[in-house]
């Protein structure tokens, strides 16, 4: 069915294994998946699963022991230095669960960190800033507001247009809702169903099943190994379900 041609990550046989001393701890024992272009997929399963430990695979922030990554037809298992902190930036948005914006700047300049790198001119920085904010749900008004000043969705919501300001190919969550309440963690779904339907390619991580349930697709993950898919209920998804 052609999956390859259409795919924007591909992990074949991937491995990661954590030794200390001579105990040797296996955090992924080999998994194979593709992700489509334009798809909204999660991935669950229990603590201690591999599900962080994946994502971070895929995010390139760490190496596999074995197997190949290719991101956005690139192979980037065996990429270093300057060649990987480019495809990174380029081509990957992450957010996380405990949102990792800096006290002291402004949501301003949380937002325009990964732009610096790339030397993007200031007035063209300023407009991506505000059109990844209105993006990820966010308001203007926040933009000279420091990260304490505004709620744990508010903040999560700067964080998802810091991991969009770069336009990348990919966004990748990790319990992007597992800080906060409730009606925030709704806030952040709908952003992510909204981003997913203007075409951005979407990957979250989560235990929350009501979370998990808004994807288009579910990976099952159960001790460092793809188990299977299950088929998403939209009726068990945050935003359909009827608890307060």
């Amino acid at each position: 069915m052609g999956e390859e041609g259409k795919a924007i990550v591909i992990l074949k046989d991937v491995k990661k294994a954590y030794r200390v001393g001579e105990i040797i701890t296996w955090g992924l024992r080999g998994v194979n998946m593709v992700v489509r272009r334009g798809e909204y997929v999660s991935i669950m399963g229990p603590s201690g699963s591999g599900k962080s430990t994946l994502l971070n695979m895929i995010g390139l922030l760490d190496k596999p022991t074995s197997g190949e990554i290719i991101i956005d037809g690139i192979p980037a298992t065996k990429l270093k230095g300057k060649q990987l902190a480019l495809v990174r930036n380029r081509k990957i948005g992450f957010v996380f669960q405990q949102f990792n914006l800096i006290a002291r700047l402004t949501v301003y300049e949380n937002i325009e960190l990964p732009l610096i790198p790339r030397g993007v001119p200031r007035k063209l920085r300023r407009k991506m800033i505000i059109e990844a904010l209105r993006m990820a749900g966010g308001d203007v008004s926040w933009l000279k507001k420091k990260p304490t000043q505004l709620s744990g969705g508010q903040q999560q919501r700067v964080a998802i247009a810091r991991a969009l300001v770069n336009r990348p190919a990919i966004l990748l969550a990790d319990e992007p809702t597992g800080a906060l309440d409730r009606k925030a963690s709704k806030v952040v779904v709908q952003t992510f169903k909204k981003i997913n339907a203007a075409g951005q390619t979407v990957i979250v991580v989560t235990h929350d099943p009501e979370v998990g349930h808004c994807a288009e697709r579910i990976l099952l993950l159960r001790d460092g190994r793809i188990i299977g898919e299950e088929e998403p209920d939209p009726d068990k998804c945050i935003l359909n379900t009827l608890k307060d």
